[in-house]
């Protein structure tokens, strides 16, 4: 055999063993990468939760004069606030919250305004409206439900419930946040429970979201 041809052998041999231990390292990436997607696999899902922007408001005196019952708590110079809870993923965001004191139907009521911004296309939402005594007790809640076509805009939303004699004396607090809206492309979205009952420890506020009046 001719040097040429001992060259030409020695080289294939080495191009065969640099092969050979190209397809092993190959396999061994495989292999690592089919096992990180098994450690994925058993991994929690978890969606991202915002945390809550706080605006704080006035929302005029607590003593004041409510049709039909005359000036009542007398002597207070506590005044109602307003709060609101922004979600910054929310298509719906709040700029504004009021809740005054009405007479419906034989009996007080209470009636809410709210300036929000629609961000995306809306097609159904839900609003609600926490209620605070003085001693920062939680009342109830109140749920503005609309059903309409928005458009992306600044829009003022109007809702008024049942109150009782209670609740016009007792009344200090409003934490106003979305709870729900589906949106027009048939997406929904729902408020995070954890990030509510963050931002509700933060103000030394109780959650509880079960006892709600609807709105009409």
């Amino acid at each position: 055999m001719s040097t040429r041809q001992c060259l030409s052998v020695e080289f294939k041999g080495k191009l065969a063993l640099e092969a050979r231990r190209l397809t092993r390292k190959i396999e061994v990436v495989e292999a690592m990468l089919v096992l990180f997607a098994l450690c994925l696999s058993f991994l929690p899902v978890s969606s991202y939760a915002a945390d809550y922007t706080i605006e704080r408001h006035k929302d005029g005196p607590f003593a004041t004069r409510v049709y039909a019952y005359g000036q009542i708590n007398q002597g207070s110079s506590l005044t109602r606030e307003s709060i609101l809870l922004n979600d910054p993923t929310c298509p719906i965001q709040i700029r504004h919250h009021t809740t005054t004191f009405g007479y419906r139907d034989r009996g007080p009521s209470f009636v809410a305004d709210t300036a929000v911004e629609f961000i995306k296309p809306i097609v159904a939402y839900k609003v609600t409206v926490m209620l605070y005594d003085v001693f920062g007790a939680h009342m109830s809640n109140l749920v503005n439900t609309d059903v309409k076509d928005f458009k992306p805009s600044e829009a003022k939303l109007h809702a008024e419930w049942r109150a009782s004699d209670r609740d016009l004396v007792s009344l200090l607090t409003t934490v106003t946040f979305v709870k729900q809206e589906r949106l027009a492309d048939g997406s929904q979205w729902r408020f995070n429970a954890k990030s509510l009952a963050a931002a509700l420890a933060k103000l030394n506020l109780e959650e509880n979201l079960v006892d709600e009046k609807k709105g009409h």
